[in-house]
């Protein structure tokens, strides 16, 4: 059966930025045995940054040796050659200990969530007091059926509220990471209320929540947060018969040059 079928996984990530509005970024992605393909769109709402919208993508077969980039705003796609992604791998990778070989993304989180607590709470010499509820009930979230945790971290100055709806499993998530083995098969690193509350009060008795998350919303309310609020949701999940043609690029894409991933020229083609 798992030869047959394919998984398609869409998350959608929002950001509400100090100065440049909101921000969503849509992955959506498809796995079967062998096969891998990820479309990314990053889509500013203001509209004096819309001229930036991008949507971008990869297709990887196992046993090419060759990864196809495309761009389907101007139609183009590229080969990507292995040396080329496996530099960019090595160069993602901030450590050299055990736990970032399997994932090198993670200490970059960690990093990023330590600055941003810093930022946040930055000149509250009082210590956050941290709450959480959960709902008596299940809510119905995107087709799941999920339970919500509200986390409340404060001080007389500062307020971070975390809302999380989980569930128990989503076996067939596990499912998706585990069809293809190749330069893209390590799960997205996450960032939870557990986490949070990790960072900013190591010595907190508030027992981890257990589950996956399938939507999340942070809203902070300080002067100095540059992030006014964050949301990430799973919006699509399910298994279909497989298709060759999801991992295929249309027969009207352009065939062009590997584009500069420098930051000054990254998200158009030559």
């Amino acid at each position: 059966m798992a030869q047959e079928m394919q998984v398609r996984y869409v998350s959608a990530y929002s950001f509400n930025v100090k100065w440049a509005g909101e921000i969503e970024i849509v992955m959506d992605q498809i796995r079967a045995l062998g096969y891998y393909r990820i479309n990314q769109k990053f889509s500013p709402k203001k509209w004096i940054f819309r001229w930036y919208h991008v949507e971008e993508g990869s297709v990887q077969i196992a046993g090419t040796d060759n990864r196809l980039g495309y761009n389907a705003k101007s139609k183009e796609y590229w080969l990507e050659p292995p040396e080329n992604h496996d530099a960019m791998n090595k160069e993602e990778a901030t450590s050299e200990s055990e736990e970032n070989k399997m994932n090198p993304e993670q200490p970059f989180i960690n990093n990023l969530l330590t600055s941003f607590n810093e930022s946040i709470f930055d000149g509250d010499e009082s210590k956050p007091l941290i709450n959480r509820l959960t709902s008596d009930s299940l809510e119905e979230v995107n087709g799941f059926r999920a339970k919500k945790w509200t986390t409340t971290i404060s001080t007389d100055e500062t307020k971070m509220i975390i809302e999380e709806w989980m569930v128990d499993n989503l076996l067939l998530k596990d499912t998706f990471y585990s069809y293809y083995s190749g330069s893209d098969d390590k799960d997205i690193p996450s960032i939870s209320s557990n986490d949070f509350i990790k960072d900013i009060d190591s010595t907190s008795f508030i027992d981890a929540i257990d589950g996956d998350i399938v939507k999340a919303k942070l809203v902070v309310e300080s002067d100095n947060a540059w992030v006014k609020a964050m949301e990430f949701e799973i919006r699509e999940l399910y298994t279909v018969p497989f298709d060759a043609l999801s991992f295929a690029i249309p027969e009207d894409y352009k065939r062009v040059e590997e584009p500069n991933r420098s930051w000054s020229n990254k998200n158009e083609p030559n």
